[in-house]
């Protein structure tokens, strides 16, 4: 089978497996239909996917803020007038 069609064979299968065993798969601390396990997972699960849009928002500000200062750092370099060297030929006449 071809790549993404053998995946899309593997997802119709899982799919099938879980819904033929609900008890499995039951992780709702809200309903009270998990054990405490899963309470704690729950829990955690949520407080990682609370953090983690976070953490990656605030990586693209932080690298961005960088490159900014970055550029603008090699902007004011490229401001400041060069002078030429003096030649010994230049300054005698």
């Amino acid at each position: 089978m071809a790549g993404p069609r053998r995946i899309l064979h593997r997802l119709t299968w899982l799919g099938l497996a879980m819904g033929a065993s609900p008890s499995v798969v039951l992780a709702c601390s809200v309903c009270q239909g998990g054990t405490a396990d899963n309470r704690i997972e729950f829990i955690l699960t949520t407080a990682l996917l609370t953090f983690l849009p976070l953490g990656l928002i605030g990586g693209v500000i932080f690298g961005l803020r960088r490159r900014y200062l970055s550029l603008a750092q090699q902007e004011t370099r490229d401001d400041v007038p060069r002078i030429p060297p003096r030649d010994s030929a230049s300054a005698t006449l």
